[in-house]
């Protein structure tokens, strides 16, 4: 209950820590769907300072730091790896926070049904079996409550499940009373279920029929029989029972409240449809009886530690996910563009208005069309730069860097060369560059194409099989008959 009360305390503080830092920060919903917990982020990073700066895992810092830089450019990137970190910390802070507010309605809800105490249990209907109920009671008088696992017959049996009856009746009854200590008088239950008892005392000087101590001497033990003989209609089992008798001042503390649990357990009433559970103790004090729920602390305790993990290692697989594709969509439209290139210059363009020229082409049905490509957005931007002032050179070396591709780089490598020294076979080595790139992406779709004829062959498979046990099973089934 305390722990409740705190877990909430701390929950009503994380809500207020997140409006806080969103409201004193705030951030357009369009900039990212995790802007309200952005600003959470940053005001972790600033109260960590650097302790917590670079302090990733290498290749999950390298991997992600080296993906922005490439795509954005070194200053841009920066600012988007320190929103990276600001969207993740974030993340994790506000999936604890849901998880924390969840457990506590999950607590709260159990605490109300705590609230309200049973009188009594209702039975299975016949055919779904017993069932097992596990109680809370609390006796007037004592601090601690305790946990019974109660057996609830269904209402009805067959001739079998009697003579499993009668068996579980006397199995419970050994249970309950084999190898026992006793202060008083037996309260033998002469019902169990729907089970008739019988008993036979086996030793008769010592104790009845019915339970009744007799000539027993009073700090000694006393070892006692009775045979106890259960039926139900036509089953029939019968078993002996050996128990001992002791004063109040020899029993432990352990032993008294198993004999006062006993005791609890012989006062509930079965009826044909319901468990009458008793209001109290044989010596007069209050019981009172709660359904028992299961411990789900240890899924909890899961939740708390893996969606965090979890979330810390997302981003950064999403980013080598995104990098991925934009690399295999870099590599799909490199012979397209090549060859572009190639007929542009065959028709008299120098390498730079080309280059200009295919980044304006691009520029201009991207705006028409909203048409997006990976690799002549990298070459819009080089044309870009050439146009605010960069050298050909600095702009091609910026282009090789934002596509760490090893085709991209022979193709930048070859364009620089030719702006050294001049290269009078420039087209022609572009036109073999560009067939080359034309036969790598044939073979490239060809190992694609047998990669889906190898995945189909588990499914073929799988419908052979179906088409097998159709067309045998009636010859099986005759077989049979």
């Amino acid at each position: 209950m305390i722990l409740l009360w705190v877990l909430l305390g701390v929950d009503v503080a994380l809500v207020l820590w997140i409006a806080i830092c969103y409201l004193r920060h705030p951030i357009s919903r369009r900039e990212d769907p995790a802007f309200l917990l952005i600003p959470v982020g940053e005001a972790l990073e600033k109260l960590l300072g650097q302790r917590t700066a670079g302090k990733e895992p290498g290749r999950l810092r390298d991997d992600v730091y080296r993906i922005l830089v490439e795509t954005s450019g070194r200053e841009a990137g920066e600012r988007l790896y320190h929103r990276y970190r600001c969207r993740r910390w974030g993340t994790i802070i506000g999936a604890l926070t849901l998880i924390l507010t969840l457990y506590l309605v999950s607590g709260f809800l159990h605490m109300d049904r705590e609230g309200t105490a049973l009188k009594e249990l209702s039975r299975p209907m016949h055919g779904e079996g017993d069932r097992k109920s596990s109680v809370i009671l609390s006796i007037e008088g004592e601090d601690e409550s305790t946990e019974m696992m109660l057996v609830v017959p269904e209402q009805s049996l067959s001739e079998e499940e009697k003579e499993a009856k009668v068996s579980e009746a006397l199995r419970a009854l050994s249970d309950a009373v084999n190898g026992r200590v006793f202060t008083g008088d037996l309260q033998l239950p002469q019902r169990i279920g729907e089970v008739q008892i019988r008993y036979q005392s086996l030793s008769p000087g010592t104790i009845t029929n019915d339970g009744e101590w007799q000539g027993v001497c009073g700090e000694e033990r006393v070892e006692a029989f009775l045979r106890a003989s259960a039926t139900l209609e036509e089953a029939k089992e019968e078993c002996v029972l050996t128990f001992f008798r002791a004063a109040v001042s020899e029993l432990s503390e352990k032993e008294r409240k198993e004999q006062q649990l006993q005791g609890i357990r012989e006062a509930i009433v079965v009826g044909d449809e319901t468990l009458t559970l008793p209001e109290k103790t044989e010596d007069g004090a209050r019981i009172r009886w709660q359904t028992a729920e299961t411990d789900d602390s240890f899924l909890w305790a899961l939740l708390f530690v893996l969606v965090p993990l979890l979330l810390y290692f997302k981003e950064a697989a999403d980013y080598r996910h995104m990098a991925d594709r934009r690399l295999a969509a870099i590599r799909n439209a490199y012979p397209e563009f090549l060859g572009e290139l190639v007929i542009l210059i065959g028709a008299g363009l120098s390498l730079m208005s080309a280059w200009k020229r295919i980044g304006g082409d691009y520029r201009a049905e991207s705006a028409r069309s909203g048409r997006k490509d990976a690799l002549l957005d990298e070459v819009e931007k080089t044309a870009r730069e050439m146009e605010e002032g960069s050298s050909m050179r600095e702009a091609l070396e910026a282009f090789s860097a934002r596509i760490p591709l090893r085709e991209i780089r022979r193709f930048v490598s070859l364009l620089i060369q030719n702006l050294k020294r001049g290269d009078e076979y420039l087209l022609v080595r572009l036109r073999e560059m560009s067939e080359e790139a034309w036969e790598t992406r044939k073979k490239q779709v060809r190992e694609k194409s047998e990669e889906a004829d190898t995945k189909l062959l588990l499914p073929l498979m799988m419908m052979l099989v179906v088409v097998l046990i159709i067309v045998l099973s009636p010859a099986l089934i005759t077989m049979n008959l």
